[in-house]
């Protein structure tokens, strides 16, 4: 017996002994370029490894931070059997070393000024109990300097139970909550006066774990945001966090109450931006907190609210909506960024109007039922009356308010070419019948600018070719001037380069009088083609006095005289020649001084057929024709009488 009591005493005495072995371990830790150093001390339970006592996590901090801004945290708590237990705390701030002071492994003892983020509370085996405090301070030689933000968060058994207290500035939020995290009884947002005292300005009522009122004692009026539904019988209740989402919905159910128009991204209210601040400084170092102690830090505080769940239809006709809605938009983004736009100046009333009256069409009308879209998406609108909320803040209108101002100066609404009629009592069939009447209406916008932009098209393609029909013209003038001389003016008896040039520019004369639109546009192709026809004409001259010579050399022989022993000139067939040269080609210069567009073609082609025509009749047999013609004085007579057909102005 007595050996079996020492086996047993030694056995436990070892065991013991095992049991209390204790180690302090350090570990470095980088992150994101930072050092940290975590510091646990931990007990051996045969071959199992548990935390066990006082627990550190710390910046590293180096010595070069002693005269610069720097940002530290340190993290507090401890350990019993692998658990958090204990009090745990967080410091997380920013400070620049205000004195001398002295550094030394990796402690930095120097008055400081700065901000800082301090969380502290107990933990349990594990869970949350009693009160956690949250202080936003700013410090100078860690002496309190101001306080941006104090919360207190009960907690019992790891969930948010009693009062809840929040102050920033001089406002004042204080809550209840149930023992199981859900709100109850008043909400209360006070402000603070200088002397301490507190005036209250604003009042959320739950009862049933639901917001059943609101109150805003400042302005003195109640909002009841009790069941709005027609049917009740298929309503449920449903949890919800206390959240940007929940006081989103708060303001949507508000907003059916008072009859003004929401913004899912309106300025939040007091109370609630107290609280949301809060819950975002928590959750700014929950992670840090709980990845050490397995204990999520951020409050989870629940409601209740009531929830319309979306018919089979309702969810159908949201996204018909949807289609409907991105047809309209499609077809104006379209149109605003078709290329048509950069034919025309943007200054152009017409064109400049009708982008702002679309604009206007998708910021006050578009943008509504952009909003509905988007709080279907989201869910919201099961909490609401959609029925309600559709008829509330959808205008139905048949006009648009225009940013800018009429002629006389004043703001203005554009009517629509047709009157909507609301015809349906239902509100979803009202809406699509909306829609469709509001894509009709922004089709006539685009077709009426269509219309517009095509003729100013055609108008501008219209000034373009004006400006290069201008440019040929002075081109064919300087052409004219260069090319046809003094020789070609002694030959036409008369000034032609100035008589080609002033049908040149009698051309253009003729066309400027022209005022309807269409009428220019079918002249200028002609124009062009009767200063193509010139062009060949001012070349064709410019050969004239070597045509005219090489006939002359022709008709001409150099012979011998005896008696006077000098050579000279002896024309052949006279008479031919000297009706062509005094009679026909005068007649075929002077063409030229009554020129019109049909006829500059020919009147050249005259010039060829003249020359090469009496060449041909050198070859030729002529003697009875040369007797005649010297009788005859008219050149149209000459020229059919020596077989050349040509053709003279007076015809």
């Amino acid at each position: 017996m007595s050996r079996l009591l020492l086996f047993l005493f030694l056995t436990l005495t070892t065991l013991i002994l095992r049991s209390q072995v204790r180690d302090i371990s350090r570990l470095f830790v980088h992150d994101n370029g930072k050092i940290y150093q975590k510091q646990y001390q931990i007990t051996l339970q045969n071959t199992d490894t548990i935390l066990e006592g006082k627990f550190l996590f710390y910046k590293i901090l180096q010595k070069e931070i002693l005269n610069k801004p720097f940002n530290y945290l340190y993290l507090s708590g401890a350990y019993t059997n692998n658990r958090a237990n204990g009090v745990w705390s967080l410091q997380k701030g920013s400070a620049t070393a205000s004195r001398t002071g002295f550094f030394n492994n990796y402690h930095l003892s120097k008055p400081l000024d700065g901000q800082e983020l301090f969380y502290s509370g107990s933990i349990v085996k594990g869970e949350k109990q009693g009160d956690w405090t949250l202080l936003n301070w700013k410090y100078d030689n860690y002496s309190s300097k101001d306080t941006l933000l104090y919360a207190e968060v009960p907690y019992k058994d790891n969930q948010v139970s009693g009062k809840l207290t929040i102050i920033k500035g001089n406002h004042l939020l204080e809550g209840q909550t149930t023992s199981y995290g859900y709100t109850d009884g008043s909400w209360l947002h006070y402000l603070l006066t200088p002397t301490g005292e507190k005036k209250l300005i604003e009042e959320w009522i739950f009862a049933s774990k639901r917001i059943t009122e609101k109150i805003n004692h400042t302005k003195n009026t109640k909002i009841s945001l009790a069941n709005q539904f027609v049917d009740s019988a298929k309503l449920i209740l449903v949890d919800i966090e206390l959240s940007r989402e929940y006081f989103d919905i708060i303001q949507l159910l508000e907003s059916t109450s008072i009859n003004y128009y929401p913004s899912v991204i309106k300025k939040p209210i007091e109370l609630y931006t107290l609280f949301l601040q809060s819950i975002t400084e928590l959750n700014s170092v929950d992670s840090i907190v709980s990845k050490e102690s397995n204990v999520t830090l951020s409050p989870i505080i629940k409601t209740k609210i009531e929830s319309l769940p979306y018919r089979e239809e309702e969810d159908y006709f949201f996204k018909n909506l949807s289609i409907q809605l991105r047809k309209k938009d499609s077809l104006i983004l379209l149109f605003k960024k078709s290329p048509k736009i950069d034919l025309v100046d943007l200054s152009s009333p017409k064109v400049n109007n009708n982008l702002i009256l679309l604009d206007a069409i998708q910021n006050q009308i578009g943008s509504t039922i952009d909003t509905l879209l988007l709080l279907h998406a989201k869910g919201y609108l099961r909490f609401v009356n959609r029925d309600k909320y559709i008829l509330q803040n959808i205008a139905f209108s048949s006009s648009v308010q225009m940013p800018s101002k009429n002629e006389t100066g004043k703001k203005y609404a554009y009517q629509f070419t047709n009157t909507f009629k609301k015809s349906a009592t239902n509100p979803y069939l009202l809406l699509s019948n909306y829609l469709d009447y509001l894509l009709y209406e922004v089709q006539l916008i685009n077709d009426s600018l269509n219309y517009y932009l095509f003729e100013s098209k055609k108008e501008q393609n219209l000034l373009e070719q004006e400006a290069i029909l201008l440019e040929r013209s002075n081109r064919l003038k300087r052409l004219n001037d260069s090319l046809v001389g003094a020789f070609q003016n002694e030959l036409a008896g008369f000034n032609l380069t100035e008589s080609i040039n002033h049908f040149i520019s009698s051309q253009l004369m003729h066309y400027a009088r022209i005022i309807d639109a269409e009428e220019k546009a079918t002249k200028i192709p002609f124009l062009f083609d009767c200063l193509e026809e010139v062009e060949q004409l001012i070349y064709y001259l410019e050969r004239v006095p070597s045509l005219y010579f090489t006939v002359k050399d022709a008709y001409t022989n150099e012979v011998f005289n005896p008696y006077t022993f000098t050579n000279m000139e002896e024309v052949s067939k006279p008479n031919l020649f000297k009706s062509f040269n005094k009679v026909i080609l005068p007649a075929l210069f002077n063409n030229l001084n009554q020129l019109s567009c049909d006829k500059v073609e020919l009147y050249k082609n005259n010039f060829s057929i003249a020359f090469n025509g009496m060449i041909a009749l050198l070859q030729k047999d002529t003697q009875k024709k040369e007797r005649k013609i010297k009788r005859i004085k008219n050149p149209n007579e000459a020229a059919q009488f020596i077989n050349l057909p040509l053709v003279f102005s007076n015809e």
